[in-house]
Formats: structure tokens, sequence, C-alpha cells
């Protein structure tokens, strides 16, 4: 929070403060450097993410308001206008969308399982198997008898290798008795994110002039298919 006379303009502070957020390291959000909606906004002009930002106190703003804007020009790339928008209104924008396109659908766990393949094992318990059998031809007495028992049990080994299945890897979706606005309601930040990501959301933040307040207005949300879900 800047104190005390404005040394930088708002566009030079915002700029500022949206590289420190995206790189920040420390504080429950900041240590991935995400907010609740990265990778879900985007800016109208260059499409480009939407980095969360302050605005400073000042004559018409006694706290800082958080907002989401594009970071283009701090990031190195150019943005004719850079979208900016305050981050209350948006979040509760694209929570009632996204609820509204998926709130009463199951959700679907997709859990991999990985192939089932002892052929690695197999081929060189096989070789093992025919080296034993070629030393203990050559060895009598204790020897032979240490060598005969590795020969069994390698032997055995592969005798149940051979008889067991094989298995492509595959998925296997799961039922989970929970719809999307259960878990909306129970989850965290980070989580909820997660969410949004999944479902293949994107809002596209479109440009405004400056006062005005149709913030919804400039806001284009589309999702994937929410019945993958």
């Amino acid at each position: 929070m800047r104190q005390g006379d404005a040394l930088l303009n708002d566009d030079v502070w915002q700029r500022l403060q949206a590289v420190m957020d995206s790189r920040a390291t420390t504080g429950p959000e900041r240590r991935s450097g995400t907010h609740p909606l990265l990778g879900v906004l985007f800016c109208g002009t260059c499409g480009g993410r939407l980095y969360q930002s302050w605005l400073s106190p000042g004559p018409n703003r006694k706290v800082p308001v958080r907002q989401y804007r594009c970071a283009a020009k701090a990031h190195g790339r150019a943005c004719a206008k850079p979208a900016y928008v305050v981050a209350k209104p948006v979040d509760g924008y694209v929570e009632r969308e996204f609820l509204a396109a998926t709130g009463n659908r199951e959700i679907i766990e997709v859990v991999s399982i990985p192939a089932i393949d002892h052929s690695g094992e197999i081929a060189e318990l096989e070789d093992d198997v025919r080296e034993l059998a070629a030393q203990l031809c050559k060895l009598r007495g204790p020897a032979a008898d240490a060598v005969g028992g590795m020969l069994q049990s390698r032997s055995d080994r592969l005798e149940r290798l051979l008889a067991a299945p094989v298995a492509s890897a595959r998925t296997k979706r799961i039922r989970t008795g929970v719809d999307h606005a259960e878990k909306w309601t129970s989850a965290e930040s980070a989580d909820r994110r997660q969410m949004l990501l999944d479902a293949g959301v994107r809002v596209v933040v479109g440009q405004t002039t400056r006062g005005a307040r149709d913030v919804e207005g400039r806001l284009s949300f589309t999702m994937g298919d929410p019945h993958r879900q």
C-alpha cells in the first residue's frame, strides 16, 4: 500500500503490482503466483492473461481496491488497449455463470490405471534361469544346492509372471455422488480455480471507457463441454 505523496502515477503503480503479483513467492495465495481466476481471465485486446493488482488509495478511494488487469507491458508484450476491471463483480459473475452451467451435474473422477506388463522382468528371469541352469551342470555339493535353490526361486517367479494377465493402460470414470455446487461451496480458492480450469472456463474482458460501471457487459463467458465433468 502506498502512503504519503504519490511518487508513481496509477498506470506505473498498477503495472508494478501486476509483475509483483505474478512473481510473488510468499503468502497463502501468492506462493504459486496465482489469483482466484488466473488462467481463466483474458484480455479482449491481446488475448493475454489478466493478473491481480491493487488500485492504491487516493482522493476517491479510502482503501485499496483489488482488480484484474492485462500486464502485457510489464511482461514485455505489446497491447494497444490493456483490459482492466474491478475484481469483486468479476468473481461473482464467473461463479454464477459456472454454477448455472454445471452446478447440478455430478462430478465424475477420472482415474488412470497403469498398464500391467511384466515383459521386462520376464526377459531378465529367462536370462537368469538359463545362466543358473548352465552353472548348475558344473557344480557339486553345497555350491550346487545354493545355485539350485536360486534356480528354483527364479523359475517359480517366472512361471507366475507368465501366467499373469497383461493389460494396457486405461482410465476409469468414478461417480462421486457430489455435484459441482456442493464441491464449490466447500472448496478453497485454489480448488475453485482448478474446477474452472478443468471445465475449460474462459472469460474475456472487453474494453471500457473510464468511469463506466457496466462490468458484466464487458465479460464473455465460455467453457468446455460440461458433460465431461
